[in-house]
This record gives structure tokens, C-alpha cells and sequence, in this order.
């Protein structure tokens, strides 16, 4: 994952933030050691020299204001490009995955999409690199401060070394509390998923109160994860401030003992407890909140990792195959086997759907036709046999495919967007498809025509929705068209139009699910699924 994520990113970005870093993380050590030199010179009474030092700190000073702008300007790039990177790559594998037995949940993708996101790339923006930055402070500063008295260092170093392995025991703890509070999380985003999408039959049998019992149940259960991942990461704070205060206090004694002692200079005891203050012990103190970053990203890269994996074997178990080339544009099913949550639902089905005309798929609820439908969509995987498209000459033929679900949806942009999706295809060609299925007058009423905003600006029937979805595949371009129930929620008169529009394009074909025979004729081919 995380040599993934960088790789996103050019060199020159991460190498300008790393020499940022550098100056940054050693400034504190040169202030200290200027500070020393200033000091010096005013026992000496080296004036000249004082005014160097000064000019020396004004300049240095200026650096720093210098770098850190350019450090906080690249830092939030590295933060948008990091989110947008991963979202994107998640969303690719939702799209790439076939198998929706497997399928994440809906609560599931809005948590890695929004919270795993946001982790990973605030623990490279907000944790990792603030985490090198405290690495280089402390190496400096042992190094420095070590150099000027060994027994002042020694103490910084044991103090640094107890507080960090007390928050790197507190690291294990924290981060399985926090997997077991994400989880819980998934299940209370899915449930509000599931909340909004019925939110009708809410209101019809007034079910809040159950509702609010479900709420409350989801809540305690992310509670009581949250609650202790927050002990945990409260006791790193404790033990961190503690040690903190602590050691300043310890080391100033065993400094202060030591000029009494004759044995160290003032001027070199400040120089030192500056450094060693400002380079290993405050930079401690930032430790609670980096392992904090270190295990909310440990947890979601396992997580995104996880999905990720799990999507490419998806798409590995669906390798294309060169197959002999075949004439026509027909579908053929060789040997499909397929079952549904263990009950078989096609045993070695052999069938060809034949190019040109229309075939309707018939047959009592539950009898599979929506499941053939989805594995002709490459939706569903066979667990036997494959599903060939002659002139795609592969086995999943997506490009051939139009679909028109029983549940339409359309996004939150212009109408026109949402039919051509991304296609260039000519007002005068949408016009005409519209026309032929009843539906231009409509869009021609709406405040903008076809660049009027889905879902802000329009109130559609259902009917007029699916017209409008059906619309959307014929301008897809696809040779086979699916449409699964595209009369549910249709009247009697553009029902007609609907079939009237398909029967006259004569170069496509098109499967139909229905459960009525109403709009079927005598050259249309009829297949009963139970019957496969």
C-alpha cells in the first residue's frame, strides 16, 4: 500500500519535501548552538562577533519562515492527490468487480471511500512525514547534545527511550481496538443506507421506534470500540506529558548539579538543555498523536488492501480468452452452471441467443431470469462453463451491452450527462431516440431541456424515469440491449411506444425479462427459463 500510494507521486515533490524536513527538524540544534556561540562571545567581550551570530539567527529565521511555507503548500497536495488516488483506485475495483455475490456493502464502500481514505492520506501528510521530521530532530539532537556533556545526553536518551516504548506497547492495543470500531462502523453506514432506500415504508408503518433501537444498538456497539480505543490513546497522552515534565526537570538538576560542580559552563548548560529539550524530549510529546496517525492508517491500509486483493482475484478468475473467430453477433452459454447461496439455479445450461429480433426471458418469480440476465452481464460469475459474445470474441462482452435495470438510477448532474455518459453523441440523435419513446415533449418542458440537474430541477414520474433509462442504452451505442422488467412501471400506451421504438431498430437485439406476454408477437423468440 504504501509504496503504491507513493509511487503516485514524482520524485522531485517527495525530495523537495524531504530537504523541507531537513532544515526544519535541524533548526532547533543550530538555534541552540548559535544561541551557545552568542552567549560565548559575551563573555569574551567579542562584540563584532555577537553581531555575526545575530545576523546568523536573522537569517537562519528567514529560512525557516521560507521552508516551512513551501513544507505546508506541497503537504496539502500530498494530502488531495493521496485521497483522490486511493478513492479512485477503490472505485475502479467496485467497477471491476464481477462476482456481486462477493460485493461490498454499501456502508462498507462509503466507510473506505470517505474514513480509509482520509487515514491513509492524512498518515502521509499529517504522520509519516512529521514522524521523519521528529526521527531527524532526534537524531540531531543526541548527536549534538551527546558531543557537548555525555552525562546530559545520556539522561535525554534514557527519558526519550522509556516514553517511546511505553507508546509503542499502547500502538498494539490501539489499533485493534480501532479495526473492531470500523467494523462497527460499516454495519451502522449500511444500515443507514438501507434506512434512506426504504425510507417510504418507514414513514407508511411508522416503524421509527424500532428504528431507534436498531440506532441505539449500532451506536453502543461502535461505543464500547471507540471508548477503548480512546483509553488507550489517552493513556499515551498521560504517559507522555508525564515523561515529558519529568525529564526537563531531571535534566535541568543534573545540569545545574554539574555547573556547580565546575564541571560544565552556563552558557554550554543552555545550549544543551535547549537542545535536548527542543530536539528529543518536546518532540516526544508528539508521539501520542503519530501512533495515533500510525494506527488509523495500519487499519485502513489493511482494509483497502484487503478489497483491492479480493478484486483482482475477482478479475483474475475472469481472464478474457482468445476464442475462434465466429460470424454474427450472437450469445452463446456453454456448460453455465450458477448457484445462488447454495441452491442451484442452472445446471449445464448449453443455449444460443441468436443475433437480431427479441428475446423475451419468461417464467414464475424465482425461476432465475434476472440471474441470467446478470451473468450475461458479467454481474454474476458462472461457477462452471463460460458465456461467450461472438463478435467481442472474449468472454465478458461489456462494450456489446445496454442494460436498463428494474431499480433505475440516474446521478445528480444534467439529464444530458446522465444519458450519454460521457459519449459524444449529436442533440439531433437524443431527440430522435426521445421522440420514439414518448419522452422528448417531456424533456423539452423541463427549465433547461437536457442540461436541466437530475435531482434538483426535475420531478419525473417513475414511468417517464424509465423511458429515460431506456433512452440511456439505445445511446450507448451497444449492439444487445438488456432491460430487465422495463414494464413495471409503464401504462398500457407507452408500453406500445416502448416496443413500437425496439422492433423498429433493426440493428440491435434485445433480451427482455417480463412477467407479462401482452407485447409479445409471433416472430419474437420466447425462452422459459425453468425450463434451460
Amino acid at each position: 500500500m504504501f509504496r503504491l500510494v507513493l509511487s503516485n507521486f514524482a520524485k522531485s515533490k517527495l525530495l523537495l519535501l524531504l530537504l523541507c524536513r531537513l532544515y526544519l527538524s535541524g533548526f532547533n540544534v543550530l538555534f541552540s548552538y548559535l544561541t551557545q556561540l552568542g552567549l560565548g562571545t559575551i563573555e569574551n567581550g567579542a562584540q563584532g562577533t555577537l553581531f555575526q551570530v545575530a545576523a546568523y539567527m536573522i537569517g537562519g529565521a528567514l529560512l525557516y519562515i521560507f521552508f516551512y511555507y513551501v513544507y505546508s503548500l506541497n503537504l496539502a497536495k500530498v494530502f488531495q492527490e493521496t485521497s483522490q488516488f486511493i478513492v479512485q483506485k477503490l472505485v475502479q475495483s467496485f467497477i471491476n468487480k464481477r462476482d456481486s455475490q462477493e460485493q461490498t456493502t454499501e456502508g462498507e464502500a462509503v466507510n473506505l471511500i470517505h474514513t480509509d481514505a482520509t487515514n491513509i492520506s492524512l498518515f502521509l501528510s499529517s504522520g509519516l512525514l512529521p514522524l521523519l521530521d521528529t526521527s531527524l530532530s532526534l537524531l540531531v539532537g543526541v548527536v549534538y547534545v551527546m558531543s557537548m556533556n555525555q552525562v546530559i545526553g545520556s539522561v535525554f536518551i534514557f527519558g526519550g527511550l522509556l516514553i517511546g516504548l511505553g507508546n509503542y506497547l499502547l500502538t498494539f492495543k490501539m489499533e485493534m481496538a480501532y479495526e473492531d470500531y470500523m467494523l462497527a462502523a460499516d454495519q451502522n453506514y449500511n444500515f443507514y443506507e438501507q434506512l434512506f432506500r426504504i425510507m417510504p415504508i418507514v414513514k407508511i408503518f411508522k416503524i421509527s421506534d424500532w428504528l431507534y433501537r436498531k440506532q441505539v444498538q449500532f451506536f453502543s456497539s461502535r461505543e464500547k470500540h471507540f471508548n477503548q480505543y480512546n483509553g488507550y490513546y489517552a493513556n499515551s497522552l498521560s504517559l507522555t506529558e508525564g515523561g515529558v515534565i519529568t525529564f526537563e526537570i531531571i535534566s535541568l538538576a543534573v545540569g545545574l548539579y554539574l555547573v556547580i560542580a565546575g564541571q560544565l559552563e552556563m552558557a554550554v548548560l543552555l545550549g544543551i538543555w535547549n537542545a535536548g529539550l527542543g530536539s528529543i524530549i518536546y518532540p516526544l510529546s508528539d508521539l501520542p498523536s503519530l501512533w495515533n496517525y500510525f494506527v488509523q492508517y495500519r487499519s485502513s491500509a489493511k482494509r483497502v488492501t484487503t478489497k483491492w486483493l479480493e478484486d483482482q482475484a475477482s478479475g483474475q478468475a475472469q481472464t478474457r480468452e482468445e476464442l475462434p473467430e465466429k460470424a454474427g453477433k450472437g450469445i452463446t452459454l456453454e456448460n453455465v452452471s450458477f448457484s445462488y447461496q447454495d441452491k442451484p439455479v442452472f445446471n449445464q445450461v448449453n443455449f444460443r441467443f441468436e443475433p437480431k429480433g427479441i428475446h423475451f426471458l419468461v417464467g414464475p418469480s424465482g425461476s432465475g431470469k434476472s440471474t441470467l440476465l446478470n451473468l450475461i452481464l458479467g454481474v454474476y460469475v458462472p461457477h462452471e462453463g463460460r458465456i461467450v459474445f461472438d463478435q467481442a470474441n472474449e468472454v465478458l462482452g461489456q462494450e456489446t451491452i445496454g442494460y436498463v435495470p428494474q431499480k433505475v438510477s440516474f446521478f445528480n448532474t444534467s439529464l444530458r450527462s446522465n444519458l450519454l455518459m460521457g459519449r459524444t453523441v449529436s442533440d439531433q440523435q437524443i431527440e430522435a431516440v426521445c421522440t420514439a419513446l414518448n419522452i422528448w415533449e417531456v424533456v423539452e418542458q423541463l427549465p433547461k431541456g437536457l442540461d436541466t440537474v437530475y435531482g434538483e430541477d426535475i420531478k419525473l414520474s417513475n414511468g417517464q424515469i424509465r423511458r429515460l433509462a431506456v433512452a440511456r442504452a439505445l445511446l450507448s451505442g451497444a449492439y444487445w440491449i438488456l432491460l430487465d422488467e422495463p414494464f413495471s412501471d409503464l401504462d398500457r400506451e407507452n408500453q406500445g411506444y416502448l416496443m413500437t421504438c425496439l422492433r423498429e431498430l433493426r440493428d440491435h437485439s434485445f433480451i427482455i425479462v417480463t412477467h407479462t406476454s401482452d407485447m409479445i408477437q409471433a416472430n419474437d423468440r420466447v425462452i422459459e427459463v425453468q425450463s434451460l
